[in-house]
């Protein structure tokens, strides 16, 4: 009975390995195929001279409190107006 069992295991293992190299090869694609994909692209909606420049201080550094109480007072308004100009620059931007 052992020798029946042992020759059935033999034969399921020799039935499964051939059964294994029995499959069909995969298909393999042979031609390129093109797909066009839209990039989107960047683009600036201001140019790069409508920046305004960034205000420099007016205060002096060891200047007495007159004129640089002056200094800032000036250094408020420019940087007002900047910012004015910057709020239209990025408005513009943002408009569709």
């Amino acid at each position: 009975m052992r020798g029946a069992l042992v020759g059935s295991l033999v034969l399921l293992v020799i039935v499964l390995l051939l059964a294994a190299c029995a499959h069909n090869e995969p298909k393999l694609a042979t031609e390129a195929t093109t797909v066009q994909v839209p990039v989107p692209v960047v683009t600036k909606c201001i140019k790069d001279a409508d920046i305004p420049p960034v205000p420099r201080t007016h205060m002096v550094k060891g200047g007495n409190i007159e004129s640089n109480a002056a200094g800032a007072s000036a250094d408020v308004r420019e940087l007002v107006a900047y910012a004015d100009q910057a709020d239209n620059l990025l408005r513009q931007c943002a408009a569709p």
